[in-house]
């Protein structure tokens, strides 16, 4: 058996998983962790399958604070950003409105 290169392995699992997803009409999430310019082209083909792909980037001066940015809704409207705040042991996401009407005791 012919080893793959690591793009075409990528590309494919993310071919799978969008059409398993179709198939049973469910929702997958697929975190995935991108960091380095080398995984472009693997990271491409999983924005391609994507319905929705978004980033959370954490504030440089807090731990609690983040925002996360939208760089693609297939389907509804399109949001560019959402600053929200982390809260707590498990990391519990709340918008930032939310967290200032509800503050936490």
């Amino acid at each position: 058996m012919l080893k793959r290169p690591r793009q075409e392995q990528v590309a494919y699992i993310s071919n799978q998983l969008k059409n398993l997803a179709l198939e049973l009409n469910l929702v997958i999430w697929c975190p995935v962790q991108l960091n380095k310019e080398s995984e472009i082209r693997e990271s491409s083909a999983i924005l391609f399958d994507a319905d929705v792909a978004l980033r959370i980037i954490l504030d440089k001066d807090s731990h609690t604070s983040a925002t996360i940015v939208f760089d693609k809704v297939r389907q509804g409207q399109r949001a560019t950003s959402l600053p929200i705040e982390i809260q707590g042991w498990f990391q519990t996401i709340v918008s930032k409105e939310v967290a200032e009407e509800y503050p936490k005791d």
